[in-house]
């Protein structure tokens, strides 16, 4: 099988060190769901999530992200040729001690995640299959503040986090719209 490149996206989101703190005491202060499941295919602890929201424009937290996501976002896809994004879907999800998402992909065609409260040292990153090899792993290095932004199909989970740390990242799901006239001109 030939290997084909995908382009995973790195990049800080605007604003961050302005807007942790209002979002996290938005998502501490507050009751959510947990989501546990256990079975054959999926082994998931996240302790809290609100997954279940994803398109509800009215959320408190949402309100605060919205903007600086959607230009990080744009700016990111403009690099490599697009003009324009349709941002779907948003949440949220919180790791305290044990937590883990299982192996899974999402819809779409890019998926990101925002590492909103993140200890390089302690919490796991998120953890890629190669496409083309289902066996070998990778990681990206990131920290607290970064996005990293991947084609929706690559499958990826989030290990456990043996910390006492909390690990809490926004997840979302996007179209790249509309490329860049200049790179359809010959």
């Amino acid at each position: 099988m030939n290997k084909v490149e995908v382009p995973i996206l790195k990049s800080k989101l605007k604003r961050h060190s302005k807007i942790k703190e209002q979002i996290l005491n938005i998502i501490n202060n507050n009751s959510f769901n947990e989501w546990s499941q256990k079975d054959d295919y999926i082994n998931d602890n996240i302790h809290k999530v609100d997954w279940f929201k994803a398109n509800d424009p009215d959320r408190e937290w949402f309100k605060i992200i919205q903007q600086p996501l959607y230009e990080t976002l744009l700016d990111m896809a403009k690099s490599i040729g697009f003009t324009e994004i349709a941002l779907e879907h948003v949440w949220f999800q919180q790791y305290q001690t044990q937590g883990k998402h299982g192996w899974h992909s999402h819809g779409f065609n890019y998926t990101g995640v925002y590492y909103l409260e993140f200890n390089k040292k302690e919490n796991p990153p998120t953890q890629f299959l190669y496409p083309c090899s289902l066996k070998d792993k990778f990681f990206i290095d990131v920290e607290e503040g970064d996005i990293i932004s991947f084609p929706s199909f690559i499958i990826h989970r989030a290990p456990v986090n043996t910390s006492s740390k909390n690990k809490t990242i926004i997840s979302f799901n996007y179209d790249l719209r509309i490329p860049n006239s200049n790179l359809t001109k010959e």
